[in-house]
């Protein structure tokens, strides 16, 4: 194998499967040294280098195989990604206006340019990008739901709702619109329009873990009495989305603080220490499970998970601040 170059990309490609990276990255860079003009060896290079978490060699990589091919749109992709991941914002930025500009019909550039001005908040950037895909790219359900994203973030609940419905009808089979649909009435306060969304959409999927997890947060919303019948529904939904998805920690965080509110402190705290082991940024599990030890008497648990929760609320807000530094300025 090792004199064998012709193998030498599958087996790389193998061990990328195998979620080995860095080992795919050791062959893929002999290649490259083998031969420097191969701009297949030095794209599958930035690749695995960008998996194994290795953002500067990723970048470097990108950049060597977009001095070979300046005009693929794969390769600036894959270049804003890595430079992305080196905290590169601007370059990023650069690579992906060019890939639009050259891929014009490709939504996943779209998709990617503004899916960075939405990491740093830069919504209005966001929204001109998304309609410049839409334009180019209408038939994209992905497409109008970010930009459903977008503008509900904004406050601009009916054209948000637009996008949404738009998604759906373009995309029926997937969630995308629904599930947008959903939170976007929740946050307007149309909580019946989006607990009856989201049961005729389980009445076709309903094992759907998501589905179920929305449809018994909305539930909740509703602050229902524990003898309630939308009670004793939320609770059956929650359970079914855990069932689907053991590891969806939003689900169990809802679930225990539903069973706070039933008086369940035991089982809720069961949960919520689960929401908390797989999420441990889940803010609604941590401060449900300070109720639940509190209630319980124990004091020093309660004590503890605080000092949790403050710890990630002063990240956030120092993360916060970080973003705010940066300044997104639009190409020439």
């Amino acid at each position: 194998l090792q004199g064998n170059r012709l193998a030498l990309a599958p087996y790389a490609g193998c061990l990328l499967r195998l979620e080995r990276p860095r080992e795919a990255g050791d062959i893929f860079e002999r290649l490259v040294h083998a031969s420097p003009g191969d701009v297949t060896a030095r794209y599958n290079l930035a690749v695995c280098r960008l998996r194994a978490g290795q953002a500067r060699e990723a970048e470097a990589a990108a950049r060597a195989a977009m001095a070979m091919s300046p005009a693929d749109p794969d390769v600036l992709n894959l270049l804003a990604a890595a430079s992305a991941a080196a905290g590169q914002l601007e370059p990023a930025l650069a690579a992906l206006r060019k890939a639009t500009d050259i891929a014009p019909a490709e939504e996943r550039h779209y998709l990617d340019l503004a899916g960075l001005c939405v990491e740093h908040g830069a919504f209005p950037l966001a929204l001109e990008v998304v309609n410049a895909g839409v334009a180019n790219v209408p038939g994209s359900a992905k497409l109008h739901m970010l930009r459903g994203a977008i503008r509900a973030e904004r406050n601009e609940v009916d054209e948000a709702m637009r996008d949404f419905e738009r998604a759906s009808a373009l995309s029926p089979d997937e969630l995308y619109g629904s599930v947008g649909l959903s939170l976007v009435l929740r946050q307007a306060d149309r909580l019946a329009e989006a607990i009856a969304l989201l049961r005729r959409k389980l009445a076709e999927r309903p094992g759907d873990a998501t589905l179920n997890y929305l449809l018994g947060d909305a539930l909740l919303r509703g602050d229902p009495g524990p003898a309630s019948a939308e009670f004793a529904e939320a609770r059956d939904a929650l359970v079914r989305a855990i069932r689907a998805r053991p590891d969806f920690a939003k689900a169990h965080a809802a679930l225990g603080k539903l069973q706070v509110r039933a008086g369940e402190i035991a089982s809720a705290v069961e949960k919520l220490r689960t929401a908390v082991r797989l999420d441990p940024t889940d803010r609604l599990a941590l401060n449900q499970l300070v109720v639940a030890y509190r209630r319980l008497g124990r004091p020093e648990d309660a004590a503890a998970v605080a000092g949790q929760l403050k710890t990630l609320l002063d990240k956030e807000r120092a993360e916060e601040v970080a973003r705010n530094r940066i300044r997104l300025v639009k190409g020439p």
